[in-house]
């Protein structure tokens, strides 16, 4: 019963919403704790394994979205220096062409 202690409050949330359990957000982790080992459906080694799942699962989903937050940074860092570089080389060509008007 204390591993369910050592699971974040989100996750235990998922658990007894899994289980078909009656709570509000607002309760601690000790009586989300509570309330699950009361639960009808409650079988230790079953409640492991679906709390087990549910943190794997958050754990991917964290997983993936930090990896899209690094993906669409280096897309906008990539799309900064490519505009930086388009810049110069308009200005580049500007100074050319002043240069080449002044010659003549």
């Amino acid at each position: 019963m204390a591993f369910l202690l050592a699971r974040r409050k989100e996750d235990l949330m998922t658990l007894a919403a899994d289980l078909d359990l009656t709570f509000q957000a607002s309760f601690t982790k000790l009586k989300l704790k509570e309330l699950i080992v009361k639960s009808p459906d409650y079988v230790e080694d079953d409640v492991k394994k679906m709390l087990d799942g549910i943190v794997e699962e958050r754990t991917k989903g964290e997983e993936k979205a930090e990896k899209e937050k690094i993906r669409k940074e280096e897309k906008e860092d990539k799309m900064r220096k490519e505009e930086k570089e388009e810049k110069m080389r308009k200005e580049e060509k500007e100074e050319r062409m002043q240069k080449e008007e002044r010659e003549y």
